[in-house]
C-alpha cells in the first residue's frame, strides 16, 4: 500500500523518476509518452512508477503533491507533468537540471 510518504522515499530515492500511466514500451496516455520520450532523449537512467500497478499510488500521489499526472521529479523537486518537462527540454533548462542531477 503507497502512501505519501512511500511517494517520498521513491522521490528521495531516484534522481529522476516518472509518475505514470503505462510501461516504457507501452505508456498508457499521450502524457507520459510525451514526458518518457523528453526524459529518453536525454539518456540519463529514469524510474517510471506506473499507477495503474497499484490503486493505492493515485491517492497517494495526490495527497503528496497535489499535482496531476504525469509526475515528473527531478533530484526531489516536482518540474511538474509533460507540458513543464517539454517547456523545460525546449528553454535550455532541462538540459542543466538533468546535468547536475544526483547518482544513486
Amino acid at each position: 500500500m503507497w502512501t505519501p510518504e512511500l511517494i517520498g522515499d521513491a522521490v528521495k530515492k531516484y534522481a529522476v523518476i516518472i509518475f505514470g500511466r503505462g510501461s516504457y514500451e507501452n505508456p498508457f496516455d499521450g502524457h507520459t509518452k510525451r514526458a518518457l520520450e523528453v526524459l529518453i532523449a536525454y539518456g540519463i537512467p529514469f524510474e517510471l512508477i506506473d499507477i495503474t500497478k497499484d490503486e493505492t499510488i493515485l491517492n497517494a500521489l495526490v495527497q503528496y503533491s497535489g499535482w496531476s499526472l504525469p509526475q515528473v521529479f527531478i533530484n526531489g523537486r516536482l518540474i511538474g507533468g509533460s507540458d513543464a518537462l517539454l517547456e523545460l527540454h525546449e528553454n535550455g533548462e532541462l538540459s542543466l537540471l538533468l546535468r547536475n542531477i544526483k547518482t544513486n
